[in-house]
């Protein structure tokens, strides 16, 4: 069984669900104020700040990040460490 956190950066927000497989444990809106987003230049600058929020979510729900897999463009399972970026 694969645990896959899927993330959507939005505008003044991020979503994420946390899978196991297809099977949707939880899911949540991590809403983000104008003035803390406005503070970074591209979403790209955004990163460790919503990488925190993120991080600080999920402990309080108890995932602990190296259970986590993901999955690459073949569908192939990656384990993933603490945290995973990665742009396909």
């Amino acid at each position: 069984m694969a645990r896959l956190l899927i993330i959507n950066p939005g505008s003044t927000s991020t979503k994420i669900g946390v899978f196991d497989d297809e099977q949707l444990l939880f899911e949540e809106t991590l809403r983000h104020s104008t003035e803390e987003i406005s503070q970074f230049a591209t979403i790209v600058d955004q990163k460790d700040f919503r990488k925190n929020i993120i991080m600080d979510f999920l402990a309080s729900k108890g995932v602990k990040t190296e259970e986590l897999a993901a999955k690459d463009r073949e569908q192939h399972i990656v384990r993933c460490g603490a945290c995973c970026y990665r742009t396909f």
